[in-house]
Parts: C-alpha cells; structure tokens; sequence
C-alpha cells in the first residue's frame, strides 16, 4: 500500500513538471505601468446641432461620457471617438442608441493609454409617428470630434473614430470627411442606414479596419460592399455590431493593438509578459532540466538515508 502511494505520488510530481510550464503564460505576465487607479470616467454635455428630447426637454445638447487615458499624464493623448448602434431597448423610452454599450471598450482602451468620448447618437426622439432623419446625427458627430479637438487632455493629431451598426457608418462618414482623422475601425457597417451612406472609395487610402461576422461577409449585398474597403476581418460566425466582441476573445486586444500602432503614444499602456513561456516549454534543453531535476529531487527523498549525503 504505501509502495504504490510512492508511485503514485512520484507520477504525480512527473506529470506536474510537464504541466506547469504551460501555466506559467497565466502566473507570470505582467502590466508594465505604475500602479494607480484608474481614472473615473466623466459625463459631459457637448453643444451640438441636432434637436434631441433629454430628460423630457428638447435640447440640441450632446450627452457623452470621457474616459480619461491612464495612467495619468500631462501631456496630450491620443483620442477615440465611438459612436453606438441602435438598442434593442431605449432608456426612458426617448433614447434608442445608447452610448454605455460602449463602455467595456472604452475601459479597456483606456487602459491603453487612450481618451476616448462615447455619445448618444443623436436625432433619436419620437414625436408621435414621426421620427428626426437619421441622416442628422452627422451634424452632432462633428461637433463632438469639433469639442474633442479643443480639449486640454487630447492631442488633436491623434484622432480616431470607433463605431458599430449605425455607428459605423457615421464612423466611416467622419474619416472620409474630416483629413485629421488618423484612423478608423467600424463593426458590421451597410450601404446604407437611415440616409447614412459610406462611400468605400472615400476611404479606400485611409486606414480603415472593417469587422463583421462571417454570415454578413457571405451575404451577397454586404458581401460586395465589404470587399470594397482595404481590411475585413471577421471573428465570428454570427453576430452584429457590438455583439461581435462578445463572441471573440481576441477582438478587443485587437482593435487596441490597431490603434496603439496608428496612434501611438509614449506613455503606453501595453501587456508586457515577462518571457516566452511557449519556447521556454518547448525547448528541449529547459524542459529536460526542469523535468529531470524535479525527478531527481522525487529520487532522493525515496532514497534509504544510508545512501543520502
């Protein structure tokens, strides 16, 4: 009994030198920054252009909430400008593409080392049957990248735009319209939303990274129109917009990646890890030490004590 509780107790520890190199990737990386906490995010009212209903009142303000970059900094930052698709629900039923979507996103650019100002799209109210055309919230957009480019934290040359269904399109409409955009990524955009129509052409020389998931790049329409853009890519089979983050991992990590190498900055914020955990796993010379020097350790406290040191 106690013979075959040594073996077992030997094959376990063996087993334990194969495995745990593959968790070291887990245990051993590290953020390379400062700790400190993350700033609070701050909701503000930007003027705008587009009659909206806020809180009951007609009011043509901009209801937006800024993630300051971390960790803090004094000089200016690079900045993303995101704009929502349309909810399946609304709050207080005026309200029907709501910017907190977006706010995992914008956490974890932040995190980064970006601004980044979510909005209301606006033109959103219902006054009986009639409904503001969509086509007016690209009046407010500007307004909102206008404001973005006179704030003291934003470095104005450093501007992206982030946006998902209806969003995306009014994303894609920004950087055809406005040079000092430097980039852009749009989730499942279409020809054509409410009046809201990208021209592909217009942004064919920008850099411009298309998502969308793979029944929307098969479909026939969508299909053809995607192809016209000069990045697709497609991390799920299913999916639209926003939705799309929810279904891939690596999704985040990539937009973050994406605008870190169009706009980068000096106080960035990136995911260092310590080593290569892969090639130090499968490097036959590491793995034998590791693994014959932990069999070695298991031998000698097996071993009689008139044979120990």
């Amino acid at each position: 009994m106690r013979r075959s509780l040594q073996h077992c107790t030997t094959l376990g520890l063996l087993l334990f030198s194969f495995i745990f190199p593959l968790l070291l990737p887990t245990i051993w990386t590290i953020r390379a920054q400062t700790p400190t906490e993350q700033p609070a995010s701050e909701e503000v009212t930007i003027p705008g252009v587009v009659e909206k209903m806020i809180n009951k009142q007609k009011t043509t303000d901009i209801q937006g909430t800024f993630f300051p970059a971390m960790p803090k900094s004094t000089e200016k930052r690079p900045t993303v400008l995101m704009f929502p698709q349309i909810s399946d629900g609304d709050r207080e039923g005026l309200v029907l593409a709501d910017r907190m979507m977006l706010d995992p996103l914008a956490k974890a650019l932040q995190s980064r080392g970006f601004n980044v100002l979510t909005m209301d799209i606006s033109g959103y109210y219902w006054d009986g049957a009639k409904q503001p055309p969509l086509a007016e919230s690209l009046k407010d957009a500007s307004a909102a990248y206008t404001w973005l480019t006179e704030h003291p934290a934003v470095d104005p040359k450093k501007i992206g735009v982030l946006g998902s269904s209806i969003g995306a399109n009014l994303a894609l409409l920004m950087i055809e319209q406005y040079a000092d955009i430097v980039a852009a990524v749009v989730l499942s955009p279409a020809p054509d939303y409410g009046g809201l129509k990208p021209n592909p052409e217009g942004v064919v020389s920008r850099p411009v990274r298309l998502y969308a998931a793979k029944s929307e790049a098969d479909n026939p329409t969508l299909g053809t129109w995607y192809k016209q853009f000069p990045e697709v890519i497609t991390p799920a089979e299913k999916g639209h917009g926003i939705s799309l983050l929810t279904d891939s991992q690596t999704m985040a990590g990539d937009i973050g990646d994406w605008f870190t190498a169009k706009m980068p900055s000096e106080t960035a914020n990136p995911v260092v890890p310590i080593y290569d955990p892969y090639t130090f796993y499968c490097c036959a010379g590491w793995r034998s030490l590791f693994t014959f020097g932990l069999a070695g350790f298991v031998i000698i406290l097996r071993a009689p004590k008139r044979y120990r040191m």
